[in-house]
């Protein structure tokens, strides 16, 4: 109905078809709206979506291997009514074949399966670098962020729960690691700072190196801190490998002040917990004014967990081989 109609224009439509008509109200202020909170970004990176793109390749391999499985199953049905007619001896011969067979075909069907899980690491790339570039403007610092490996597959879910461990690994990184622009150029450096998230796969496991190129973990300074939190004492000497474990300790913190970017309590100890739910390890390397690296090795898959079985005491114990 035109805004300029009759009431009893309006009247009439609102009889004819029993619908509800709203009393006329103030047009709202563009001042009000304009004044409206603006929904800010959410904190974590991990996507919502459960669904995964699946090759139409992959989903035809794992159909033929169900078709050779039914045919497998179509025999051992063969082989049961030829046992019960007392063909035992060449019966056994089949059965074994066809064992053998199936044994074969469940084990591609477990990797096919496996393989459609699978997603590349690249897919949670954007949003880090992203976030990154805004990081950097807040720190008012100049970093280039270095991706690589985008090819690197990894379980669906992994990728979705790596994702915030990962960017808290950056985002330390961006705070901690990488020195301002002045400290840079006065240590010869090039002025802008880079850090480089590197995903490859070694033997049945995925590693994801973060490195920086900044000024590497201090132990005197980790023991400073160290000391002021009471997690060692006084006299104690600290090395290299103790600073890295002291990093991990639930509510340490090198952070001066807090910031939405640092010392708001959430620690590297959050980190490992994540990443060792994930069966996953966090290993750190790092030189004194060249850099760090965090290395995160994960398993392809937490989907099927191979085990070696043991009997003791009358008792069976599945040890996962990892």
């Amino acid at each position: 109905v035109s805004a300029t109609a009759p009431r009893a224009a309006v009247s009439s439509l609102r009889q004819t078809h029993g619908a509800t008509v709203p009393k006329p109200a103030a047009e709202p202020s563009r001042n009000v709206a304009a004044a409206e909170p603006v929904i800010e970004e959410e904190m974590s990176l991990r996507s919502l979506s459960q669904t995964v793109r699946v090759d139409i390749s992959r989903l035809d391999h794992v159909m033929n291997i169900v078709g050779e499985l039914i045919i497998e199953k179509t025999q051992l049905e063969a082989l049961t009514r030829a046992l019960a007619a007392q063909q035992a001896r060449m019966a056994s011969h089949e059965l074994g074949k066809i064992a053998r067979n199936l044994d074969r075909k469940l084990n591609e069907l477990q990797k096919s399966v496996i393989e459609i899980r699978m997603v590349p690491v690249g897919q949670i790339y954007s949003k880090l670098s992203r976030t990154v570039r805004k990081l950097a403007r807040e720190l008012r610092k100049e970093i280039e962020l270095v991706l690589r490996g985008e090819d690197t597959e990894l379980d669906k879910m992994m990728v979705e729960e790596l994702t915030d461990p990962l960017m808290h690994i950056i985002r330390n990184a961006l705070d901690h690691g990488i020195e301002s622009t002045e400290e840079r150029i006065a240590a010869g450096k090039d002025p802008v700072g880079h850090v480089t998230l590197n995903a490859y796969q070694q033997g049945n496991s995925v590693v994801l190196d973060v490195t920086d190129d900044g000024r590497g973990i201090d132990p005197e300074r980790i023991r400073t801190v160290a000391i002021r939190h009471g997690l060692v004492g006084e006299k104690e000497a600290v090395d290299q490998q103790r600073a890295h474990e002291l990093m991990f300790t639930p509510g340490f913190s090198t952070a001066a002040e807090v910031s939405e970017i640092s010392g708001r309590g959430v620690g590297l100890d959050v980190v490992k917990k994540n990443i060792q739910d994930l069966k996953g390890t966090i290993d750190v390397m790092s030189r004194i004014g060249e850099g760090t690296t965090f290395r995160v090795s994960l398993p392809i898959t937490l989907a099927i967990i191979q085990a070696l079985i043991v009997e003791a005491g009358g008792e069976k114990f599945a040890i996962p081989l990892n």
